[in-house]
């Protein structure tokens, strides 16, 4: 988990440099980031879950 969360941290880390270059494009663009942001938020959420629900499983074995 550790790893999908460095990536998870280098992807926002990416965004908000993006943003902070070039404030008047991002104007634009942050709607887009920020949804991909929010996707990738759940996507983790998802795994950590999904993490948890197996550690019962073998818990219960």
């Amino acid at each position: 988990m550790r790893g999908a969360s460095s990536v998870f941290l280098t992807q926002i880390s990416q965004m908000i440099q993006l943003i902070d270059t070039d404030f008047s494009t991002s104007k634009a663009v942050a709607p887009l980031l920020l949804y991909d942001l929010r996707e990738s938020a759940e996507s983790a959420s998802k795994n950590r879950s999904d993490e948890s629900l197996y550690a019962r499983m073998f818990k219960a074995s």
